[in-house]
């Protein structure tokens, strides 16, 4: 069997007592857009706040590019994860939130360059050359000397993707990035994700409400509910003819609104 490049096997996740994940798999491969939906609670943002070492869990694993996230092996024993492996990991990830969490005494450009330079260890000059770059991929050539409370929201957002892409990831987590934006500003927030799945094919795990951005862009949309994927299939085939009921009755419900 091949390595997928993110493996979630057995996870297991509780809140107090309140079982989330009971024994949870899925396998994305490298380069493969996966899209999360389902109702509020299923556990769609916990998956990537757990991919992302934001929350641990309490049984099995999770695997990027074969290596165990939190489990590492010492003396030829696993044992648990220290701090420079859960650096090593979260080196591979970079996540989008749905708040922007921008530095605001800092520039745009600076709150692009900073980590770059203090976790990569790049010069001033190739961080913010890099930096520049990146806003001219978002979109935002001419703000670089701009300060977040001069933004919009959504120029915003754009300036905290080209944040998480300054640090290089291999695999980008998506949560909700448009969910605190006013309506009129999401299309330009996903048209820069859209740009990204066409000409880089970064590794996506997504979670969004934005059904038909989902069908779009993904190459495999799953249907969650109640920390169970319900269904999942090819955008078309999850969205033209859905096979379970309770996928039927929560994609319908977007359709009358």
């Amino acid at each position: 069997m091949s390595t997928a490049k993110i493996r979630f096997q057995g996870v297991q996740k509780s809140f107090g007592d309140q079982v989330l994940f009971d024994g949870f798999d899925l396998d994305i491969q490298d380069q493969e857009i996966v899209t999360l939906i389902g109702p509020s609670g299923s556990g769609k943002s916990t998956l990537l706040r757990m991919l992302m070492t934001l929350e641990n869990i309490n049984g099995g694993e999770i695997y990027v590019d074969g290596e165990p996230l939190w489990q590492q092996q010492h003396s030829g024993n696993q044992t648990s994860v220290d701090q420079p492996h859960l650096r090593h990991m979260r080196s591979k990830m970079g996540m989008v939130f749905q708040h922007f969490n921008l530095f605001p005494h800092m520039t745009v450009l600076r709150n692009i360059a900073e980590a770059p330079m203090r976790v990569l260890g790049k010069s001033r000059h190739q961080a913010y050359t890099e930096a520049e770059q990146l806003l001219a991929q978002v979109g935002l050539a001419e703000k670089g000397d701009a300060f977040p409370a001069d933004l919009s929201g959504g120029q915003k957002q754009r300036v905290g993707i080209a944040r998480t892409l300054a640090m290089q990831p291999s695999v980008l987590l998506l949560d909700e990035i448009t969910s605190a934006l006013d309506p009129e500003l999401v299309d330009e927030v996903l048209d820069v994700i859209r740009q990204l799945a066409k000409t880089q094919r970064y590794t996506m795990l997504l979670v969004t409400h934005e059904m038909y951005f989902a069908r779009e862009i993904s190459d495999r949309v799953c249907f969650l509910e109640q920390g169970k994927i319900v269904e999942e299939g090819t955008p078309e085939a999850l969205f033209n003819n859905p096979s379970e009921p309770r996928t039927q009755s929560f994609l319908a419900s977007f359709l009358r609104g």
